[in-house]
């Protein structure tokens, strides 16, 4: 198997990763080639490491899959790509917490390959996957999403805070491919830096000689509405039945369209007073459920990435 010319970018969700593929990964004057990807990531390597029956699957066939686009992507001289931020779990499914297997997989499958792994301060995680998950359609409160006080024995709530201790994943993928062919990078640092964010992977995975043009990257925006107009929508989720799981799934249905407009008009109208109250009171009350749950991980983390990550706000 040649995998030694493949990035496998795994997540976090919620670390901007619409950005690298659109801006990044997509672009052969970048030196990157995806060519198993579509509108949204790519979903084949959902299919072929994620939702896979663990019966059913096979390293030397689901290289197959990928062995075309390996050999095409070498020849032009670019650098394959696999992008596809659930590889590392989905906070938004109560059985997506798949990383360790999910791992595995990936490297039985491509054990030569590189990988990438940004993650994100874990407060600003938290509501970060709360307000996606009020825009799908949720309808729990702050404290059902990621408490497991009023669940019984074997039940769960939604957020497993656990996932957040990135050295648990970090380590694992180091001691799986090497400690040399895997990447961290705070999300944090795109939003600080990109141009140094951009190098860093780069360097990684030796293209050298690209000019970094600012200008023509996607605008990093925030996709979440602010924190009062999430409670008017969690509120109104409750009286509304939505495609799939209770999910609003497509970006095509009248309905889904409907609310996008409504909230966007909510969102820049309500008073910021009220805003910022309920964005204290969120902050307050995640603050509260993770105490010092993380300052460890971090520490931990922090060692095995090589850098600081207090510097970015990190509990430490």
């Amino acid at each position: 198997m040649s995998d030694s010319n493949l990035l496998i970018h795994i997540g976090y969700p919620k670390t901007a990763s619409t950005w690298l593929q659109q801006g990044i990964f997509k672009e052969a004057d970048m030196g990157f080639s995806s060519p198993w990807r579509s509108d949204w990531a790519d979903p084949i390597v959902i299919d072929k490491f994620i939702t896979v029956d663990s019966f059913s699957f096979c390293p030397q066939k689901t290289y197959s899959a990928f062995e075309k686009g390996l050999q095409d992507a070498k020849e032009k001289g670019l650098y394959s790509v696999l992008s596809q931020e659930m590889l590392s779990c989905n906070f938004l499914d109560q059985s997506g917490y798949w990383g360790k297997e999910v791992a595995d997989r990936l490297h039985s499958v491509f054990p030569q390959a590189k990988v990438l792994i940004i993650i994100r301060e874990q407060k600003s995680m938290i509501l970060s996957a709360y307000g996606q998950n009020i825009r799908k359609g949720g309808r729990q409160s702050i404290e059902q999403f990621i408490s497991t006080e009023n669940f019984k024995s074997g039940r769960y709530p939604l957020f497993r805070l656990y996932v957040l201790k990135y050295d648990l994943l970090i380590k694992y993928y180091q001691e799986l491919f090497g400690e040399n062919q895997v990447l961290v990078l705070p999300f944090e640092l795109l939003k600080k830096d990109p141009i140094s964010y951009i190098e860093h992977i780069f360097n990684f995975v030796g293209i050298q000689n690209r000019i970094i043009d600012r200008e023509r990257f996607p605008v990093l925006t925030n996709a979440n509405y602010k924190s009062f107009t999430l409670k008017i929508h969690k509120i109104i989720n409750n009286f509304f039945i939505f495609p799939y799981r209770g999910y609003i799934n497509s970006s095509d249905s009248f309905l889904w369209k409907c609310l996008w407009k409504s909230f966007s008009l909510l969102d820049k109208y309500i008073p910021q007073k009220l805003q910022d109250q309920e964005k204290l009171y969120l902050d307050k009350t995640v603050s509260t459920y993770i105490k010092n749950m993380y300052i460890e991980s971090n520490q931990k983390t922090s060692q095995l990435i090589k850098m600081d990550l207090s510097k970015f706000g990190y509990d430490c």
